[in-house]
């Protein structure tokens, strides 16, 4: 057997990566980002229970409207509440449908790296990949992978399309570069890697003007969808929350206050110290060599503006680096490519790998449980029916409504301090409470309530007209 070949050949490498995820995928959703887990999987579950529109994605914290929201296009939702059609709610489908579009799209990117630059370059920034954030992320119920990855397969497949020049292929490329964009229009820096064929100008000018018009129509429904959809659902159901921001000044001045965190993205969250040392190597190289200084510019340029349009939001949100992580781990790749020694490169591949991984093993195995939140549904349904609407003290956290399987408000403890606030949601047919005790005490309620029930981490109150 020759194991060299195996250990270059990056499919193995997949396969590795995407066995070590399938433990622990039927767990709760008790890892990091559960609470943007829970409104997803609630969308899923909702599709099944209500209404299976895929234009009406609902949430569970909708106060006492219909729980309509704009946002990206629900596709992973849909495809899970099609599994739950056979299966049941379970945690795993939506996983799984995460684990492996993301596993196709790190294969995409190998190939497209293969194309554009070297086979070696393309393994060792496949690897980093793989084990970066992408290997925890890609497993969790979030569209972040699965949208990148669908657009690097549509740009992978322009790539064959300029060997082969096989119309279908370019169709077929259209169609996915459309749905990574409409399933999280954030995924568009990745559309650099298009740029660069584009102005190859060893490439054929027809195939160029082909793939060209073919991005403007994968361009047409994302446009469509943000600009005219949402803003339209918004309007009609009285969604309050900006999706798209468009001050840019403001935005530059949030993310200089919060520069610390914004610089963390880069030489921690992507895939930790050692990775960013060769990152910054790599790029110091290729600036220096001046042969990839054109499409490095392009990168950091297109970089830079995705940093400007997330704003406030990449400070706060880890998944927020995940379209750029390719670019750091191609970054990263050439770094190590560079040093002449094969071997000192493949030794310190595995030291970023394994640093980066080891990050990642408590959130993806270890995360503890809450068991008192697996019998909450139990717990409620013995005093409120299924359609009772509740306000839970659980923040912008969407745990409490999703695994109580009730819809309502995620408030706040200083929410229910708020009389006036309790007033008005209580003319909106809110008439319980559900009180995680760990969250606070009784004392923060401000208007009457009467206890329904209790126990060891939870009280059903009643609010007193």
């Amino acid at each position: 057997m020759n194991w060299r070949a195996i250990f270059s050949d990056i499919r193995f490498w997949i396969c590795i990566g995407f066995a070590l995820r399938l433990i622990t995928i039927d767990a709760p959703i008790f890892d990091s980002h559960n609470w943007r887990q829970a409104d997803g999987y609630a969308v899923a579950r909702n599709f099944l229970e209500e209404d299976y529109n895929i234009f009406k994605r609902r949430v569970d914290n909708r106060g006492g409207g219909t729980g309509i929201t704009p946002s990206e296009f629900p596709l992973i939702n849909y495809i899970t509440y099609l599994f739950y059609l056979v299966t049941g709610v379970q945690w795993w489908p939506g996983r799984l449908i995460n684990l492996t579009v993301t596993s196709l799209g790190i294969f995409s990117f190998h190939q497209i790296i293969k194309a554009r630059w070297s086979k070696r370059l393309a393994l060792y920034s496949s690897v980093i990949l793989l084990f970066s954030i992408w290997f925890s992320f890609g497993r969790k119920f979030m569209p972040d992978t699965f949208s990148a990855s669908i657009l690097l397969t549509g740009i992978g497949l322009q790539v064959n399309y300029l060997k082969k020049q096989k119309p279908a292929t370019l169709v077929l490329s259209v169609i996915l570069i459309s749905i990574g964009l409409l399933t999280k229009i954030t995924s568009f820096p990745l559309l650099s890697f298009s740029a660069f064929f584009l102005l190859d100008q060893k490439e054929p000018i027809r195939l160029k003007k082909n793939i060209f018009i073919g991005l403007v129509i994968a361009i047409i429904p994302v446009v469509l969808w943000y600009f005219y959809w949402n803003p339209k659902v918004a309007n009609l159901y009285a969604y309050g929350q900006i999706l798209i921001q468009t001050d840019i000044m403001a935005q530059m001045d949030s993310l200089f206050l919060h520069s610390g965190r914004v610089l963390k993205r880069f030489y921690q969250d992507a895939f930790y110290y050692i990775g960013f040392l060769f990152f910054i190597l790599g790029v110091f190289i290729s600036i220096k060599e001046k042969k990839s200084l054109f499409k490095t510019l392009l990168i950091v340029s297109t970089s830079v503006v995705y940093v400007l349009f997330a704003g406030f939001k990449f400070a706060e949100h880890t998944y927020y680096i995940i379209p750029l992580v390719p670019f750091m781990a191609l970054g990263a790749a050439y770094g190590l490519t560079s040093l002449n020694s094969s071997r000192v490169s493949i030794f310190i591949l595995c030291l970023i790998v394994t640093e980066s991984f080891s990050n990642q093993v408590s959130d993806v195995y270890l995360a503890k449980p809450k068991s008192e939140f697996l019998t909450l549904e139990k717990f409620v349904d013995k005093h409120l029916s299924p359609e009772t609407l509740v306000a839970t003290n659980s923040g912008m956290n969407t745990n409490m409504l999703y695994f109580s399987h009730r819809k309502g408000w995620a408030l706040n403890n200083s929410d229910f301090g708020n009389e006036q606030y309790m007033r008005i949601i209580g003319e909106d047919s809110c008439e319980y409470i559900l009180w995680y005790k760990k969250n606070g005490t009784l004392d923060e309620i401000q208007p009457e309530f009467q206890v329904i029930s209790e126990n060891e981490n939870f009280y059903v109150l009643r609010l007193v007209n």
